[in-house]
């Protein structure tokens, strides 16, 4: 067989035996954590037990500013450096009807982005790929987010068209950027990615068809050489 069929081979049987790991993913369950403001003056204290968060002056944690109930989940939270906004990200392979980012302050949502505006196109999780089966990922990874301290907003760098920077202070989008890689890696993956077994398999009957003709040239070249 053909070392690059043989290739193409292996490469389908390592994608079908690292499958079974996205099968058997679990995420760990949320845990209480502090979430800190930049300048580290203020802390909110997420509690997934209660569902009750609460902030805090980091010099006196006895006595809470504020607080709200919500269910956070795994996702990503943040403090503003005024103590006076949490913005909560969805988990990354989190997609569906409701809101992907959300700010809310004393008073409740001050404003919230739904996943059909920040990623309406996400990309599928490839099967040998960590993460729950058969879903897709609108954040490439929990680390593309990018927090500015001096300006007080971050960054989410999705898997569909754009990025987004959002301000802490107002929750409003102060910039959003078009990613021409992940136009290329669409490409790859769902155009050119598929026609890699075909392209080998085309070079392999070339290959082989070359290799005819020339021991049937050669054969034929001894023909006439007895004959002569």
């Amino acid at each position: 067989m053909h070392r690059f069929t043989i290739l193409a081979l292996l490469a389908l049987l390592a994608s079908l035996a690292l499958a079974p790991a996205s099968h058997a993913f679990k995420p760990a369950p949320p845990i209480r954590r502090d979430v800190w403001s930049p300048s580290g003056e203020y802390v909110l204290d997420v509690n997934p037990e209660t569902n009750v968060h609460k902030v805090h002056l980091a010099a006196n944690r006895k006595t809470s500013l504020w607080s709200f109930a919500q269910p956070l989940g795994i996702g990503e939270v943040f403090l503003s450096d005024n103590g006076k906004v949490v913005a909560i990200v969805a988990w990354r392979f989190a997609h569906g009807e409701g809101d992907c980012v959300t700010f809310r302050n004393n008073t409740g949502t001050i404003k919230s982005y739904p996943f059909a505006e920040i990623c309406p196109n996400p990309r599928v999780k490839l099967p040998f790929e960590p993460g729950p089966i058969g879903v897709v990922s609108f954040i490439w990874r929990n680390e593309h987010f990018l927090r500015d301290e001096i300006e007080d907003t971050f960054q989410v760098t999705t898997t569909g068209w754009h990025e987004y920077i959002f301000s802490m202070k107002t929750g409003e989008i102060v910039a959003r950027r078009f990613l021409p890689g992940n136009v290329i890696y669409r490409l790859w993956l769902y155009v050119l990615l598929p026609l890699v077994p075909l392209g080998l398999w085309v070079m392999a009957r070339w290959r082989r068809r070359n290799r005819q003709r020339s021991a049937d040239a050669g054969a034929l070249a001894g023909g006439r050489a007895t004959c002569g």
